[in-house]
């Protein structure tokens, strides 16, 4: 029998229910601006995922397995027979692996500023950034994830949110981590090439500019996903969701009424 881990999660609004996963080294509260647009028309569960914010923090290893029946915990615990399923970045790979094991508990699916099918040189890169984690911890590579994530307008204009997403990175256990970012880097090749099996309503959006959750790779697997729609937000990098509440949001809500209405 599976182990059940203490897991931290909250509930927003009223409706059919909504499931949030984060992405590496942040908790729920990144997704605050989503929270505050789709709590209008839905029950928004969002938590902090293995390893990360107040949830339990085992040292590892850690697997896309292991953080899909987080989900299936999560959603037992919430009432929640079927939902819809967003998730961003690492949540994003969790959430595609979701959809491929458990497509009975589905209503849709947002893959979210995710990765698919690295090339070769993205992998080594990440790889390379796995093994710096392993041995420094989450400072070995939080200034450079800072120039992936926001754009410098933004965070020029906006230092306390940097300010914020730096401290949240930072203060990760370092084994917890370590672990979760090596799921990170080496977990997509086990979604490689399956994504056809996925069966429920799906949008896949990133921006234009995240350069690690590329729209090269939202067009793969919007190509491979059968009837999936693809929207890539201008102007943006990785963290779309926090620097483009409204421009997320917009999409989220069009694309949720149409395949999962209030």
């Amino acid at each position: 029998m599976a182990r059940r881990y203490d897991v931290t999660w909250q509930e927003d609004g009223k409706g059919k229910p909504v499931i949030l996963i984060h992405g590496l080294g942040m908790d729920r509260h990144m997704w605050k601006g989503q929270v505050d647009g789709l709590s209008q028309r839905y029950r928004v569960i969002s938590y902090d995922n293995l390893g990360h914010g107040q949830t339990e923090k085992p040292p590892g290893p850690y697997s896309l397995a292991l953080f899909a029946d987080l989900v299936r915990g999560v959603a037992d615990q919430a009432g929640a027979e079927t939902f819809a399923l967003v998730g961003f970045s690492l949540g994003g790979m969790i959430a595609q692996a979701f959809a491929l094991t458990h497509p009975e508990r589905l209503g849709a699916a947002v893959i979210m500023n995710a990765v698919y099918k690295r090339t070769p040189e993205e992998s080594a890169a990440v790889i390379a950034r796995a093994d710096a984690i392993d041995v420094e911890g989450p400072n070995a590579t939080v200034d450079a994830a800072l120039d992936r994530w926001l754009t410098p307008e933004f965070r020029r204009a906006h230092p306390e949110v940097e300010a914020m997403v730096r401290q949240r990175v930072t203060t990760n256990d370092h084994k917890a981590y370590a672990a979760a970012y090596r799921v990170f880097a080496e977990g997509d090749p086990h979604l490689a090439g399956k994504l056809g099996g996925i069966s429920c309503p799906t949008l896949v959006i990133t921006a234009e500019h995240d350069k690690g959750s590329s729209p090269r790779m939202a067009k793969q697997m919007a190509a491979e996903i059968p009837n999936a729609k693809l929207e890539i937000l201008p102007q943006l990098r990785h963290l779309a969701p926090m620097e483009g509440v409204a421009e997320m949001n917009a999409a989220l809500l069009s694309f949720l009424a149409e395949t999962y209405p209030p």
